[in-house]
């Protein structure tokens, strides 16, 4: 009887794990994304998203089981090299992030090492004889695994599925990020001052909200027009109206060159995304009913914008007075419901 080599049994071993390890990786970078796409959503092409998220799952599990082995491989191997494609365009065009793993920022280059690793662990893997198995052999195990995966998915899918917040103040749906609808709110008690974290004040006089998010360019454009608005009013010697800066999550730091000065900082109560149709969404409102809804748009009101036809052709005295709050027309009021 022919005696075992004593390396080759730790060898065949320590390749087998190829596979396994590939395997984890992709359940980890669909797992990511699908959080994040439960999170906030996906605005371009939610579809496709979906549908990597799936395909990287089936991909997984086949890797897992052990079907079809070198189908599964070479497969593998192919999806890799269109990975590693994608990345290495992310990281020549100066991307900060792969977005290979959702919400998880990782370096396009680091990425693209890791898939060029992979290729070409791949490539030594296929020329080992032992993954020449029977196509049929771990059929039974790639399909358990398969389906459990896949009902765990559309368990987590359904209990995290979008809310809706109405305009009488219900959130109605599932756990995930809330559907709002601010235009619909007008002549109504403001339906966020129950997600409002210490709301308290907001119950009594006239306010402005801003609610804004820490990374929107537009809502850090506003928030310098405000706080030079306020500023002129100092200077004027004039009441300084009250404006609350409502922080919607995930919660971060505004850039230093956006001041904050003379204005209430307030966040949501909870973690949950909150998805309004347009940011920055401004809200006026008084003793907690709303009267005004807006966003920064030309010709429209958006908080406390100069209005140009009144500066027009008038001194510098006329239109520091003229920076003040305009009063538009309360916005028509949308029909119930996000």
């Amino acid at each position: 009887m022919p005696e075992k080599h004593p390396s080759s049994e730790p060898r065949r071993s320590g390749i087998d794990m190829l596979p396994i390890f590939i395997a984890l990786l992709l359940y980890i970078a669909a797992a990511l994304k699908l959080v994040k796409f439960l999170q906030a959503g996906v605005r371009s092409d939610p579809h496709f998203y979906l549908a990597e998220v799936l395909f990287e799952l089936i991909l997984a599990s086949a890797l897992l089981s052990g079907f079809a082995r070198r189908i599964v491989i070479k497969l593998t191997g192919l999806v890799f090299v269109i990975f590693l494609t994608v990345t290495l365009d992310r990281a020549l065009h100066g991307r900060h992030s792969c977005g290979c793993f959702g919400n998880v920022k990782v370096n396009p280059w680091i990425t693209s090492t890791l898939d060029t690793t992979i290729i070409i662990a791949i490539l030594i893997h296929l020329k080992q004889s032992h993954i020449n198995r029977p196509l049929r052999q771990g059929a039974a195990g790639f399909a358990a695994l398969l389906i459990a995966v896949l009902v765990c998915t559309g368990l987590v899918v359904t209990y995290f599925r979008p809310a809706h917040l109405l305009p009488d103040g219900r959130l109605i749906g599932g756990h995930g990020p809330v559907v709002c609808n601010p235009p619909s709110w007008y002549g109504r008690k403001l339906p966020l001052m129950r997600f409002i974290k210490s709301a308290g004040p907001l119950r009594a006089g006239t306010w402005l909200i801003v609610m804004y998010f820490h990374q929107c360019p537009e809502c850090q454009a506003e928030i310098r027009l405000i706080d030079r608005h306020l500023i002129a009013r100092i200077v004027q010697h004039r009441p300084l109206p009250k404006v609350a800066l409502l922080q919607i999550p995930p919660f971060g730091t505004l850039p230093r060159g956006v001041p904050t000065r003379y204005m209430h900082l307030m966040r949501m109560k909870t973690s949950r995304h909150w998805l309004p149709p347009f940011l920055p969404v401004l809200i006026g409102i008084h003793n907690g009913s709303v009267t005004r809804v807006g966003t920064r748009v030309p010709g429209q009101w958006f908080g406390f914008a100069p209005s140009s036809k009144v500066q027009r052709g008038r001194s510098g005295a006329h239109r520091a007075a003229a920076s003040t709050l305009r009063i538009p027309a309360p916005a028509s009021p949308a029909p119930h419901g996000p």
